[in-house]
C-alpha cells in the first residue's frame, strides 16, 4: 500500500500522455502555444468561468493574484492552518497576514471570527478549501462585499470540489489552483491556475506572468512582472488528465464516505478529497503500519520564519490543537486496504 501511487495512476493512462508529450516534442512549441491555450480554455469551461490564466505552480497563481490587487502595505485576512505558500504569497506581494482560528468540523477558516479583524487596512479574504473541503463561501462574500474586500480562494487542493451546485472557481473574485503532481488534477511537474470573472484582473495577471508584457509584443513591458508560465508539456499532460479527473473524484469521494462511515467520522460531500483527513488524540503515541500524511504539524503563527508578526502560543487554540491530532489516510486504494487501515485506526477512535 502506498500513500500516494502517482506510476499506477500514469500506467492506467500511459498511453494517451506519451502520445500527448510526443505531439508537443514534435510541434517545436515548448512555452505557451496552442497546448496551454486549450488547457486554459478547458479549465474555465470546467470552472464555468470567463478567464483561466495559466502560471507555473499554485504558489505563482496566489502570488500574482495578490499582486494584481496590490495589497502592498495592506492587511490579508486568512488561516493559521495551512501550507505556508498561502501566508508567503501575501508577504511577498507586499501584505500583511491576519489570522483568524479554524473550525474544528472541516479545518477551515471561522467565518464567525472574520469580522472582528476587519480594518480601514484590510484589502482581501484569503481562505483556504483545505483537503478539498469548502469553506462557508456564502458568508464570507457576503462579508466582502459589506466591507468592500477582494476574495481570493486558495483552492490548490480542492480541483473539481462544488459548493452551491457550482464547482470551485466562480464565487471568489479570483480562485487559485495548483497542478503539483499529487493534486486531484496533477501534472508531472509544477503547474497552476488562476481563474475569474473579472476582466481587468485578467488582464493584469497575463502581464505580471510574462514580465510585464502580452506574448504579441514581448519587447514592450507595460508593468514589472516575471517569469511564470506553464510549459507546454505539463500542459499537454494536463489536458488528458482533465479528461479524467472527475472519475477520480469519484473514487476518493466512495473511499471517504466508506471510512467516514466505518470510523464515525463526518462526511462532506462537496468536498473533492485530496485528502481524507481525520483526527487521533495523542497522535504521538500512536503506532500505525499503514502509509499516513500529517498535514500540517505546526500552524503557522507559530513558525519561527514568521514570529515577527507577533503572534503567540494560544492566540488561535482550535488550530494548535487540531495540529497535534489530525492524520491523512491513503485513499486511493482498494477496500480491502481501506478495512486494513479502519482495523487499526479503530484501536485508537
Amino acid at each position: 500500500m502506498e500513500f500516494y501511487n502517482l506510476t499506477k495512476e500514469y500506467n492506467e493512462i500511459k498511453d494517451e500522455i506519451n502520445q500527448a508529450i510526443q505531439n508537443v516534442l514534435n510541434s517545436g512549441q515548448f512555452i505557451g502555444g496552442k497546448e496551454v491555450e486549450y488547457l486554459e480554455k478547458e479549465i474555465a469551461n470546467y470552472c464555468g468561468v470567463k478567464y483561466a490564466i495559466s502560471v507555473n505552480s499554485g504558489t505563482d497563481a496566489l502570488l500574482l493574484s495578490l499582486e494584481a490587487i496590490d495589497i502592498k502595505g495592506k492587511e490579508v485576512i486568512t488561516t493559521p492552518f495551512t501550507f505556508i505558500a498561502t501566508v508567503g504569497a501575501i508577504i511577498r506581494a507586499g501584505g500583511i497576514p491576519v489570522f483568524v482560528d479554524i473550525n474544528e468540523d472541516n479545518f477551515n477558516i471561522d467565518v464567525s471570527k472574520i469580522k472582528k479583524v476587519i480594518t480601514q487596512n484590510t484589502k482581501a479574504i484569503l481562505p483556504v478549501h483545505l483537503f478539498g473541503n469548502i469553506c462557508q463561501m456564502k458568508k464570507i462574500i457576503r462579508l466582502a462585499k459589506d466591507y468592500g474586500l477582494v476574495v481570493i480562494e486558495d483552492a490548490a487542493q480542492a480541483f473539481g470540489s462544488d459548493y452551491d451546485k457550482k464547482k470551485i472557481g466562480s464565487f471568489g473574485h479570483l480562485t487559485c489552483f495548483s497542478f503539483y503532481p499529487t493534486k486531484n488534477l496533477g501534472g508531472y511537474g509544477d503547474g497552476g491556475m488562476i481563474v475569474t470573472n473579472n476582466k481587468e484582473f485578467a488582464y493584469k495577471i497575463k502581464l505580471l506572468k510574462n514580465h510585464g508584457s502580452l506574448p504579441q509584443s514581448k519587447y514592450n513591458s507595460i508593468i514589472i512582472g516575471t517569469n511564470s508560465r506553464l510549459d507546454a508539456i505539463q500542459a499537454s499532460i494536463l489536458r488528458v488528465k482533465l479528461k479524467y479527473v472527475d472519475k477520480q473524484i469519484e473514487t476518493r469521494r466512495k473511499n471517504a464516505k466508506y471510512y467516514s462511515e466505518k470510523l464515525n467520522q463526518p462526511y462532506f460531500k462537496n468536498s473533492s478529497y485530496n485528502q481524507y483527513t481525520i483526527r487521533i488524540k495523542n497522535r504521538n503515541k500512536v503506532k500505525l503500519n499503514f502509509p499516513y500524511q500529517i498535514y500540517y504539524p505546526k500552524p503557522l503563527h507559530l513558525l519561527k520564519a514568521l514570529e515577527y508578526l507577533g503572534y503567540e502560543k494560544g492566540n488561535f487554540p482550535i488550530a494548535e490543537k487540531v495540529a497535534k491530532e489530525v492524520i491523512s489516510l491513503p485513499l486511493l486504494v482498494s477496500k480491502e486496504e481501506q478495512d486494513y487501515v479502519i482495523k487499526q485506526l479503530k484501536n485508537y477512535i
